[in-house]
């Protein structure tokens, strides 16, 4: 072996000595590219996964807020006793169409006045349209004290029930409604059949 192969391969020997660091600093990078890849990956998926159990947790917070508020207006409600009665009903009539019918309702509720809503009119299954008679809008009944509404309707046909929603708002401003059904005879006799418990509503 002469002399300029000698020089030629210590030349190659050190140039592959001197590129040893460039290879090991790109092979760390590579390493530490792909490690933090991984890292990131997992940040990535744990906190998508603390993000759902966190509104999952908010959304079941929610709920049970909103039961909670739900239990205590109901508890309020039982504790107040709001309750109207049917005390009175008849039925006027003058002639062959022209009827009227009055009913008196009572306040029984525990300890409190209420404010009454009533619908304008009623349509019942045969087609008769009964109408409220009076400009009864808020009328407040006190406790064990009574409240008439009149209603009137200009028809031949009778022998058909029909049904009251009454609604009422206590000092509170909790809302409630209560329906009431009731008959008209073939003679124009009315009579209360049935009414309902108060429910609570929005």
């Amino acid at each position: 072996m002469n002399l300029y192969c000698i020089k030629t391969l210590l030349l190659k020997k050190d140039l592959i000595i001197s590129l040893i660091p460039s290879i090991l600093s790109l092979v760390a990078i590579i390493i530490n590219y792909r490690q933090t890849k991984i890292q990131n990956n997992q940040f990535e998926r744990n906190y998508k996964l603390q993000k759902e159990q966190f509104e999952t947790t908010l959304q079941l917070q929610k709920e049970r807020y909103e039961e909670e508020i739900n239990e205590n207006k109901e508890n309020l409600r039982i504790q107040r006793k709001p309750y109207l009665v049917v005390s009175n009903s008849a039925c006027n009539c003058n002639g062959n169409s022209d009827h009227h019918i009055n009913i008196k309702f009572k306040n029984v509720g525990n300890g409190t006045a209420f404010k009454i809503y009533l619908d304008e009119s009623i349509v019942v299954s045969n087609g008769v349209v009964i109408h409220r008679q009076e400009a009864l809008t808020n009328t407040v009944i006190p406790v064990e004290e009574e409240m008439i509404s009149k209603w009137g309707y200009n028809n031949t046909l009778r022998g058909f029930q029909f049904s009251i929603v009454v609604k009422f708002e206590d000092a509170a401003q909790l809302k409630y409604k209560q329906n009431f059904i009731f008959s008209l005879s073939d003679n124009l006799h009315v009579q209360d059949i049935a009414w309902s418990e108060p429910e609570l509503v929005d």
